[in-house]
């Protein structure tokens, strides 16, 4: 503490304190501090052998957004900071696999065998890869996503004798569920579950129509539709924020085309996110449905979008660019999706064309305060510390504030 009083007690320092003017000065380098703190960057891409593609993509984040799982010369791999690119391998006697979720947690890989016919599996640090295998006259089928710790795993698998999938939730007491139809119809995916295992999003056919609608499983319920798009035909759950209070995914409009939508608990509806006129797809959101991500035509640049509901609809990379000033680090660069995002928001992953011309995944983040605070110089850190202090206030309160963009 006495460091902290010889400073207050320093002349320039309480200059600061008593001059509006050098008040404003350290407020608006705090203002520039948060932009600049925020960062943008390519994975890499793992070098490649034989007839690989050079090129990496982000398929899924960790809850806290500090591990990436992805694909890159036909290798699955994890992303971390401390690590960079890393390939996982292959399973033992198998050509290739294929990720397709990261539990929230970011020990648990989810996804399924590349062979003949797809066998779904799960994958650790401790214990490598586990097949799944597909539930009893099913077969080729994929594991969609895991829950925390790996304890729940969800997906589908055909059944050739009905000539349709069938979604089934799986875990290490009790095996493969399945999870079962809407009343008349035959056929269903999961494609999402909730970091408690309990609430399980993905699609179904309806009875009496060639089209689908979103799903959601609650517990050992049967499913309910999720309805569609005011005047729309066909809808399908993409993705579940870990808390299971909001599901995202597409439908089909009223003008036919496919249209982002996200529902809530509160809501208990699907709305239309962006223009009726343009293609969207939503593929990840934040707890409470705050931010979504996904990918949109036509955008102002690019084509991953990120909305909430202060600001609509937006491109990210015009974002990322006007709002955080991270135009020298995206030069060269096209986001052509936000494939996940971390639960409050601050980060996002997802793909891209680099500047060398190659599909790369890359990774955005706003630091939290704690992070940012550190860097600054002394003065700095008091004033940032009343900015953040009534900033913070204002989100408890209900509004959106302290979440990404």
């Amino acid at each position: 503490m006495s460091s902290i009083n010889q400073a207050i007690k320093s002349s320039w320092v309480l200059r600061v304190l008593r001059s509006p003017s050098l008040w404003f000065v350290f407020a608006v380098t705090c203002a520039i501090g948060e932009s600049w703190a925020a960062t943008f960057q390519g994975l890499g891409i793992i070098p490649p052998t034989g007839s690989d593609i050079f090129e990496s993509q982000a398929i899924d984040l960790s809850a806290n957004g500090s591990v990436v799982v992805g694909l890159s010369a036909g290798k699955v791999f994890l992303w971390t900071h401390a690590a960079g690119i890393v390939p996982i391998g292959a399973p033992p006697g198998t050509a290739s696999s294929r990720a397709t979720a990261l539990s929230p947690t970011g020990e648990t890989v989810a996804g399924y065998l590349n062979s003949f016919d797809q066998v779904p599996l799960t994958w650790t640090g401790g214990g490598g890869y586990l097949p799944l295998g597909n539930p009893a006259g099913y077969a080729n089928g994929a594991a969609n996503d895991v829950s925390t710790a790996g304890a729940t795993v969800v997906g589908w698998s055909d059944n050739h004798s009905f000539g349709s999938e069938q979604a089934w939730r799986w875990t290490s007491a009790n095996g493969f569920e399945l999870l079962g139809f809407l009343p008349g119809a035959v056929g269903s995916t999961a494609n999402a579950v909730s970091a408690n295992g309990n609430i399980i999003a993905g699609r179904g056919h309806v009875v009496g129509d060639s089209g689908l609608q979103a799903l959601l499983w609650i517990g050992d319920n049967a499913p309910v539709g999720l309805g569609y798009l005011p005047l729309g035909t066909t809808s399908f759950a993409e993705a579940i924020s870990s808390d299971g209070t909001a599901v995202v995914g597409a439908g089909l409009n009223v003008f036919s085309l496919q249209q982002a939508f996200l529902w809530t608990t509160g809501s208990a509806k699907l709305t239309p996110l962006g223009s009726a006129s343009m293609q969207s797809h939503a593929l990840a959101v934040s707890n409470s449905g705050n931010v979504v991500v996904g990918r949109a035509q036509p955008l102002p640049l690019g084509s991953a979008f990120i909305w909430d509901a202060t600001n609509g609809m937006r491109s990210l990379q015009s974002v990322l660019i006007n709002q955080y000033g991270l135009g020298p680090s995206l030069l060269g660069w096209t986001l052509t999706e936000a494939t996940a995002i971390s639960d409050n928001g601050k980060v996002i992953v997802g793909n891209g064309i680099d500047p060398q011309g190659h599909m790369q995944g890359w990774i955005f983040e706003v630091p939290e305060p704690a992070g940012l605070l550190a860097a600054l110089p002394g003065a700095a850190v008091i004033v940032c510390l009343v900015r953040r202090r009534r900033h913070l206030s204002v989100g408890r309160n209900g509004n959106s504030a302290g979440e990404c963009c």
